[in-house]
């Protein structure tokens, strides 16, 4: 950020808890493991407002070409209850469904997008998560807390390297 590193050593998958950047333009770089800032594959310029929550993620693939996106966390009041947020961030797996004990609560979540956070009571669930066009689908158990939010990720290629994960 701004020509300092924010995060050093980030591998694909890993997620962090926020980090603090003041309000304003920032530039933004990535660069791939082992290369220099001035070999970034990811360069933009963003505006962060002031008491805003942001949840960043890097995109895409050496073929398809990268991005950054961001999302917008506006979620803080749980109420005793839990929340779930997905972000479906595969670029291949064509839209996904979501469901819990049967019942569908995201239909047709594309990607680069972030579906809205359920409110759920604490417990355990299995989410089973499917790519709609190929008619696969993967469980995901989770033991929720009250008073809490939880993001869940769909990233990876489906048939492809690195693997469909969440």
């Amino acid at each position: 950020v701004d020509g300092g590193k924010l995060l050093n050593d980030f591998t694909f998958g890993t997620v962090t808890g926020y980090v603090k950047v003041a309000a304003g333009s920032h530039k933004i770089q990535v660069a791939q493991h082992g290369q220099s800032i001035s070999k970034s594959v990811i360069n933009v310029t963003v505006s962060l407002n002031k008491n805003t929550y942001y949840t960043a993620a890097a995109l895409g693939t050496a073929t398809s070409g990268f991005s950054l996106k961001a999302f917008v966390d506006t979620s803080s009041d749980v109420n005793t209850k839990a929340k779930v947020r997905v972000y479906h961030l595969s670029p291949n797996a064509g839209p996904v469904d979501v469901a819990v004990g049967g019942t569908k609560v995201i239909s047709k979540l594309t990607y680069e997008n972030a579906s809205g956070y359920l409110t759920v009571a604490p417990g355990s669930y299995t989410f089973n998560v499917t790519a709609v066009n190929a008619g696969v689908t993967l469980p995901l158990s989770a033991t929720l807390k009250k008073d809490l939010v939880y993001s869940v990720f769909a990233i990876g290629l489906y048939k492809g390297s690195p693997a469909l994960q969440f």
